[in-house]
């Protein structure tokens, strides 16, 4: 019995996939229009539920989250914590547990078994890998007693460094290795799966709070919590914001103006991903629009030559329900066939963003994204909704007595009634708007680029080769340190193609620098709250001649200024105009809070980008490294040949000097630009990609439109050419139709773009989101490329034979 319930299903099936099969050059089309409009869909989706949707993997991820300090009259937001800060809030908050404090962002320098090295490393304490659900793979993980029981340094390391220089050697557990030039004692091994809240880091030194702490002076942690059972994200925001006043009272020279935020650790982590995401989203969603536009069209056309067969099989017997069935299976046929497609073109592309060149495009999670069931599910809904659309839809259009046989007996063209002309036609203008709004806003998003990579750094980057050297203390005092820098600078101008060589701590687009309050001598100073702010950058004498930074007044550091510490300043012009603005700043003296005492200012810069092309100039203090050594320095080295030349010459400079010194960072200063740039520039390729599709289809879509019309008008075409018409007028005739559908579509485009590019808005550098040029550029292009592709089936009109068609 069952088989004879499934024989039918079978043999329809089977009929549908051979009527599939039958299709030739249209079922290639329509298979490979849905595996490029879902593929991309599906693997966009992939990055979104990764990124945006997927839970964090650590216990109870819901109740994790990232606690900020927020400077008020400064809207400084997202600032890293006060170790004094952090102390009180575990003492006194009820609504947040389990607060675990962490020190990132610097590299820890590994010697023994091997070459020297630096890693990426982080002060933790005891209780991190507890609050993250860590475990180790081999000797354990920290415990509270650490730090109070034992007198040595102790460490865990991640898996990756491990296995890479250790061999995964389990006789590594309880071995004392070289971090910083210390000893110290390696208690565990992370798995091969742990990251830091998305941060890659080689190296766990244990961070063991004391009294130290509760003085209330630097900024320098990142802070994770848990909220309390029962209590709520707001709970938390406004207790903390209580202790946040109550501390402001109490420390009223070092926390005024300073808040809290607690905010949920996934969004934390994502940070302003979100929007930008949304954006891509939506671009590729219009793609899968214009797709199925595409395909319908196609499949309605393949309907409508298909009448007379479903005539005849009425006639025969067939009722209207068996024939949209019969149509349905072959739309699963046809949706199952481009989804398994779409399916390896979403491998595709999710192996090109998520692979080595993923940190192009700076979205954090991204190497998540992958063919999840989730993402399944959601290709397969995709395939649901083709299967209708491509099924019922045109199953109905098929079926209805809209049209008529063409004239003349022998014809198998169809015409089609006005009603379905009109389907047809609407499908393509849709087409036509959605790549409009794709091509606009690619457009946009490639306009704002080149602004920005246009952008004048404040210093000539090219020839220019940098890289980083962290002397450790366990080795090196101030003064040693200074010596250090000075002799791998002489070795390095020694070396042939060096021009010139500078020394900076904090080198631009490096990362984030230190920065502080700061008064000028002899003026009233101001609240706490309302102190002027600096970036601070450490340099040598040499530095700004290096990298070719204009001088605006006064001079620069001496050679002997720093490499005794003078207390004396280099300002940028943005400080001057802010603190300054009419006044010559040269001989004033500034009062930093970096260390007591009085910094008389000998001379102005230029301004210069320090985080990125679209970030504006912020006042800056230059200090001589012998007053302001942060242990640490950055390398400049002006060549007269290729930078990348000097790689290996600069690690035999460093290495006669110190052969347990490791260099990191090792990059061209353009290489440092670029990256900062990768993010907007994948963007603005994915976009113009979406958008190129997208107008693709379009073009398909009334390349294809114009054919069919062509084709059913083929008796009247031959009876104007008859009556007289000439071949110029019948190509106006048939150009002009087209014209008013590409027009049609433009407009509805046009009110698209005005729409959508207001949530493109603040994604754009010095570019309005109503750009009239890349607005004009657009339509243009697609009013352009949509006529030509009208051509051949302009030209087929004009050449009908009017004696042939008529005797058919």
């Amino acid at each position: 019995m069952r088989s004879r319930l499934l024989l039918p299903t079978l043999t329809d099936l089977r009929l549908a996939a051979r009527t599939v099969r039958r299709g030739g050059a249209s079922t290639a089309a329509i298979v490979l229009t849905l595996a490029l409009a879902i593929g991309g869909t599906t693997a966009m989706y992939g990055v979104v539920h990764a990124v945006l949707l997927e839970a964090l993997p650590y216990p109870e991820p819901d109740r994790l989250v990232r606690i900020w300090e927020r400077h008020v009259p400064r809207n400084r937001t997202r600032n890293v914590v006060a170790p004094a800060n952090f102390m009180e809030w575990r003492d006194r908050a009820t609504t947040l547990t389990e607060f675990t404090a962490i020190s990132r962002g610097f590299y820890i320098a590994v010697t023994g078994d091997g070459a020297p090295e630096e890693v990426p490393g982080a002060n933790v304490t005891w209780n991190l890998f507890r609050q993250l659900g860590a475990t180790a793979v081999a000797g354990r993980t920290f415990v509270e007693s650490d730090g109070v029981a034992n007198t040595e340094p102790l460490a865990m390391l991640g898996w990756n460094l491990w296995q890479r220089r250790y061999g995964g050697d389990p006789q590594l557990v309880d071995r004392s290795i070289a971090l910083a030039g210390r000893p110290t004692r390696v208690v565990g091994i992370l798995p091969a799966d742990f990251t830091l809240l998305g941060h890659h880091v080689d190296v766990f030194r244990l961070h063991v709070p004391d009294e130290v702490w509760r003085a209330p002076r630097g900024r320098s942690l990142e802070v994770l919590a848990r909220l309390a059972p029962g209590a709520t994200l707001a709970e938390a925001n406004a207790e903390m914001d209580t202790i946040a006043t109550t501390l402001e009272a109490q420390w009223p020279q070092f926390d005024a103006g300073w808040r809290v935020d607690v905010i949920d650790a996934r969004a934390d982590l994502v940070g302003h991903a979100d929007r930008p995401l949304a954006l891509l989203l939506a671009a590729v969603a219009l793609v899968l629009l214009v797709g199925c536009a595409n395909a319908a069209n196609l499949v309605l056309a393949r309907a409508a030559e298909r009448r007379r067969e479903f005539e005849v099989r009425v006639a025969l017997g067939a009722t209207r329900r068996t024939l949209v069935g019969q149509l349905v299976l072959e739309g699963l046929v046809l949706a199952t066939a481009g989804t398994g497609a779409a399916l390896l073109v979403a491998s595709a592309a999710l192996w090109l963003v998520t692979g080595p060149a993923s940190h192009a495009f700076g979205i954090p999670r991204l190497e998540n994204a992958t063919i999840s069931l989730p993402v399944i599910a959601a290709a397969l809904g995709l395939l649901t909704f083709c299967t209708l659309a491509f099924g019922l839809v045109p199953g109905w259009r098929a079926l209805r007595r809209s049209g008529g046989l063409a004239p003349g007996s022998g014809t198998r063209v169809w015409t089609g009634g006005r009603a379905e002309r009109r389907l047809r036609t609407g499908l393509v203008v849709v087409q036509i708007a959605f790549a409009v709004v794709l091509v606009i806003g690619a457009g946009l998003v490639g306009r704002s680029l080149v602004r920005l990579v246009s952008v004048e750094p404040g210093f000539d980057a090219g020839q220019v080769l940098t890289f980083t050297v962290s002397p450790p203390s366990a080795r090196y005092d101030e003064a040693a340190r200074l010596a250090l820098y000075e002799r791998v600078a002489g070795t390095l101008r020694a070396q042939p193609g060096v021009e010139r060589v500078g020394a900076i701590t904090w080198l631009p687009f490096a990362g984030p620098g230190g920065g502080t309050s700061f008064d000028v001598d002899g003026r009233v100073p101001l609240a706490a709250a309302n102190r002027p702010v600096a970036d601070i950058r450490p340099v040598d004498a040499d530095y700004f001649g290096v990298m070719r930074i204009p001088i605006r007044q006064g001079r620069v550091f001496t050679a002997d200024e720093v490499r005794t510490g003078a207390r004396v300043a280099v300002v940028n012009e943005s400080l001057v105009r802010l603190m300054f603005p009419n006044e010559n700043p040269l001989g004033k003296r500034l009062q930093v809070n970096w260390n007591p005492g009085l910094d008389e200012i000998v001379g102005v810069v230029g301004d210069v980008k320090l985080v990125g092309l679209s970030s504006e100039p912020r006042s800056q203090i230059y200090f001589p490294i012998g007053s302001a050594n942060v242990g640490f320095v950055t390398f400049v080295v002006r060549t007269t040949i290729d930078e990348t030349a000097l790689t290996r010459a600069a690690g035999a400079a460093v290495h006669a000097v110190d052969p347990n010194l490791p260099l990191r960072d090792v990059l061209p200063m353009r290489a440092r630009i670029d990256a900062s740039v990768a993010a907007p520039e994948a963007a603005a390729w994915l976009v113009s990609a979406f958008g190129a599709l997208a107008l693709l289809l379009a073009l398909v879509g009334v390349a294809g439109l114009q054919a069919a019309l062509v084709a059913a008008r083929r008796p009247e075409l031959a009876i104007r050419l008859a009556l007289g018409a000439t071949p110029a007028g019948i190509r106006w005739l048939v150009m002009s139709g087209a014209g008013r559908l590409i027009a049609t579509g433009l407009a509805l485009g046009l009110a698209g773009a005005l729409l959508a590019s207001r949530g493109l808005a603040s994604l754009l550098y010095d570019t309005p989101a109503a750009d009239p040029v890349a607005y004009l550029t657009a339509m243009v292009a697609v009013a352009t490329l949509g006529l030509l592709a009208c051509a051949a089936a302009v030209r087929r009109a004009a050449n009908t034979p009017p004696a042939a068609v008529l005797r058919s």
